[in-house]
């Protein structure tokens, strides 16, 4: 029976881990991934600034609607010596075979955001996949990497309603597989409970 409890455990913390997505020293919210000048995985006592990207739940290649990435220089100070500094954020998108990149520099002296633009044109050079990848970089002002971002299985589609329902299957399964394993831990300790109280003797 323990090794039943510890099997599902196992398969919990899988289950868990594959809604976790890929990333190098960046983080992800789901809606926003999180660049840092210290290339660490959070905002710390060696961060100063942040940049906060748009991502999108698709890429929506129907040759009409162009792709808005927002883009937002987060002041944090953490080493409390912060001081204005050119940073540059760079999007590739790939379908596995077609690459478009572009970017965007900010002076944060002078203006804190700022946006990447794909034009529809260059997103309906891209095949239609559930596998393709978009790649978030943050630059300094001599375009050294300071932290990256992968975003894989993206699903590039040229329709609006499959784009989407095809980009919330991976959450959807993954869910389901989470509520699946926790209510098989809780069929297991069900029936420990019963074969404890079915134990007891009378008095």
């Amino acid at each position: 029976m323990k090794g039943k409890v510890l099997a599902a455990f196992a398969f919990a913390l899988v289950a868990v881990l594959a809604l976790t997505p890929g990333a190098q020293a960046a983080s992800s919210s789901g809606a926003y991934v999180y660049l840092y000048d210290s290339g660490e995985d959070i905002a710390d006592a060696s961060c100063d600034w942040y940049a906060k990207v748009d991502q999108p739940s698709f890429i929506l290649a129907d040759n009409s609607t162009d792709l808005v990435i927002d883009v937002l220089m987060v002041a944090y100070n953490g080493t409390g010596a912060i001081a204005d500094a050119t940073y540059t954020v760079n999007l590739t998108i790939t379908d596995g075979t077609t690459s478009l990149t572009d970017e965007v520099d900010i002076n944060t002296a002078v203006a804190l955001a700022g946006n990447i633009t794909f034009t529809a044109a260059d997103l309906a050079t891209l095949a239609e996949t559930g596998a393709g990848t978009v790649t978030y970089s943050l630059l300094n002002s001599t375009d050294a990497e300071l932290d990256s971002y992968i975003w894989e299985d993206v699903t590039i589609n040229a329709n609006a309603t499959s784009g989407a329902l095809y980009a919330i299957i991976p959450i959807v399964v993954s869910l389901l597989a989470v509520t699946m394993v926790f209510g098989a831990i809780g069929g297991v300790f069900g029936k420990i409970g019963n074969m404890r109280i079915g134990g007891r003797k009378k008095k």
